[in-house]
């Protein structure tokens, strides 16, 4: 008798150890708003660098991962980005011209550490850092 009490006590002990060793963290997580989200660092599916969403507007973005480029031998190196109604947009102007480029892309999903963008409808997947 007293064998079976101590196997019920062993197998109490491991049910609860169990239990408690397996949550769930990531599906816990309840994502804020697109523009509270967004903020910080992130790495673009395919991209080659960190990309940074400052929480004033500005887009570090090094290696032109989401957008930048040259117009006319001018680098668009000031770039800017806002959120509404569940689009991204961005603009990469010259420090030294009026010359700019914009571009719009729709989010398509926002997790806590995943947010899935657009491009023609193909997937652009920002991974947070």
């Amino acid at each position: 008798m007293n064998f079976l009490k101590q196997g019920l006590a062993v197998l109490v002990i491991a049910s609860a150890l169990f239990m408690t060793s397996c949550t769930q963290e990531d599906s816990d997580c309840t994502p804020p708003a697109v523009s509270q989200n967004i903020v910080g660092s992130w790495t673009v599916t395919g991209g080659v660098a960190t990309v940074e969403f400052e929480a004033n507007g500005t887009l570090v973005d090094p290696s032109d991962d989401i957008l930048g480029g040259v117009i006319n031998g001018d680098t668009l190196s000031v770039k800017t980005y806002s959120v509404a109604n569940d689009t991204l947009y961005t603009v990469a102007a010259s420090a030294t011209t009026t010359q700019s480029i914009d571009a719009k892309f729709p989010i398509t999903k926002n997790e806590c550490d995943k947010i899935t963008l657009s491009i023609l409808g193909i997937p652009f997947v920002l991974t947070r850092e």
